[in-house]
């Protein structure tokens, strides 16, 4: 009877800890401040291949570099990001970007243990490109609010607010340019 109870107690302490995974994503100058190269690219192929040693499977994404914003590439820069399926074997790594061939994106990315590269924050490092009708290419505003909103913000969205606009990828790579040019910003030390 004493262990049932142990036992109970036990779960019933660390219950409200059992909650579902939250992640804050990082802004656009902590990304640009981590990463090792930044590009805008095509993706050309996507490959799902699976490890022998641990079974898992990773997908290889090969992408197209058509512009630096930071550091230096080839012309395929090849991208391994976690999950896939290859064959009757399937890895599902939740917050893992999906990649389409022939999209263009904006990717953060930092070297990968084993060669290629990885997208810093996983999905938090991909922005899709947009082709609007008249031919310009955007970025499109995040789908939630920012995370770290200002104190007392209310979360709403506001009409002609800054955050809500679209951004075309010259203005985008040119905010991750002038960010790289000023120094990190730091917090106050107690």
């Amino acid at each position: 009877m004493r262990l049932v109870l142990t036992l109970l107690v036990t779960v019933l302490a660390i219950a409200p800890v059992l909650d579902a995974t939250t992640s804050i994503p990082a802004g656009v100058a902590e990304l640009a401040r981590e990463a090792s190269l930044v590009v805008l690219g095509r993706v050309g192929r996507v490959t799902a291949v699976q490890d022998p040693a641990t079974g898992r499977v990773e997908r290889h994404v090969t992408v197209v570099a058509e512009r630096v914003a930071k550091g230096t590439a080839r012309d395929e820069v090849v991208v391994v990001v976690p999950g896939g399926t290859a064959g009757r074997y399937r890895t599902v790594f939740v917050g893992a970007p999906d990649f389409e061939p022939g999209e263009s994106v904006v990717l953060f990315l930092a070297p990968a243990v084993r060669g290629g590269w990885r997208v810093l924050g996983l999905g938090g490092g991909v922005f899709r490109v947009a082709d609007l009708a008249e031919g310009r290419l955007v970025i499109p505003p995040p789908i939630l609010p920012q995370a770290r909103s200002p104190a007392g913000a209310s979360g709403r969205i506001v009409r002609g607010a800054q955050a809500g606009q679209l951004v075309t990828v010259d203005e985008f790579l040119a905010r991750v340019s002038d960010l790289l040019d000023r120094p990190p910003a730091r917090g106050r030390v107690p």
